[in-house]
């Protein structure tokens, strides 16, 4: 479920979080930049992917909540969420310019020799 109420503006980067249209990319996951911000519509354009830099639109729509109540509780809003990080699985398929990377604690993977670097990297490039 999207957050209640979304605070964009112009160039937020945001996650789309249902399956609009397979077809033309627009998954679960997928990232987006706001480059229009509507009442009824988000007008987006692509950030990596072959169609990076293509526009698209985002309407609202419906979502139905807790299915255990007697009546049904519907929300009509964008299915997006700010996106200040995404996990690993998330980020698959997709390239960036700039990522940083933060390890709150080791993996078990991993250990103090094993990692060459420090717990909070920054990566450009």
């Amino acid at each position: 479920m999207p957050p209640h109420e979304h605070r964009l503006k112009k160039g937020a980067i945001v996650m789309l979080l249902r399956n609009l249209d397979i077809a033309n990319g627009l998954c679960n996951g997928t990232c987006l930049k706001v480059a229009i911000l509507g009442g009824f519509v988000l007008g987006c354009r692509f950030i990596c992917g072959n169609r990076k830099g293509q526009m698209l639109l985002i309407p609202k729509i419906d979502n139905y909540w807790d299915r255990t109540l007697p009546f049904r509780l519907r929300r009509r809003q964008f299915p997006i969420r700010v996106s200040f990080a995404m996990t690993i699985n998330e980020s698959q398929g997709q390239s960036f310019t700039k990522f940083g990377v933060y390890l709150q604690r080791m993996c078990s993977a991993m250990d103090s020799s094993t990692l060459p670097f420090p717990a909070f990297v920054l990566v450009k490039g």
